[in-house]
């Protein structure tokens, strides 16, 4: 890791650490959303109130 002398990350560091940051927490959002994906097509039919949810629809495409 590249430091100036008071041992602070230099801002070419910290860019590139915040772009790392900004991709976990996309990935992590993804991951979540395809796991409620996943659960809410496996529900589908067992719950009624699940059917009027406009993002099950999606279980049909695939």
């Amino acid at each position: 890791m590249n430091q100036d002398r008071e041992g602070n990350m230099t801002p070419e560091e910290n860019e590139k650490r915040n772009n790392r940051l900004k991709w976990l927490w996309i990935m992590g959002v993804g991951a979540l959303f395809s796991l409620a994906m996943k659960d809410a097509c496996e529900q589908r039919g067992k719950d009624p109130a699940l059917e009027q949810k406009a993002f099950i629809l999606s279980c049909d495409a695939k």
